[in-house]
């Protein structure tokens, strides 16, 4: 039998939206707890408020250690935030590299021959 929904809700809050931990809160299945929140709005609400939050506590730990500088949460930034902002802009996706894939790309790219070194030179001055 289904439980009043503020028990429900209750449960989502306190389990920060984990279905297996409101599962088992409620004393019933996660599949059960899927079709509840499936047929409910409110639920859905509920849940994608709580899995929010969440996502905000995440997000202010990665700033701070980006604050810190580490470079972990820096390349993990890039490699979502990137993305998603070249998606928005129908750019390319962010194709993170390494040092070395950087380091041959460098040495790939010709010396100028001596007459464009000139007027690279020129254009740079």
């Amino acid at each position: 039998m289904k439980p009043d929904n503020s028990i429900i809700i209750e449960a989502i809050h306190d389990a920060k939206g984990n279905i297996s931990t409101i599962a088992q809160r409620l004393g019933v299945s996660r599949p059960t707890v899927y079709s509840w929140i499936e047929q409910d709005g409110a639920l859905q609400t509920e849940l994608t408020h709580a899995r929010e939050q969440i996502c905000d506590m995440a997000e202010a730990v990665l700033i701070q250690h980006l604050e810190r500088g580490n470079l972990r949460a820096a390349t993990f930034t890039l490699n979502y935030f990137g993305r998603q902002r070249s998606q928005a802009k129908n750019e390319p996706e962010f194709v993170p590299i390494s040092s070395v894939d950087i380091q041959r790309l460098i040495d790939s790219v010709p010396e100028f021959p001596p007459e464009e070194e000139e007027i690279n030179a020129a254009a740079v001055a």
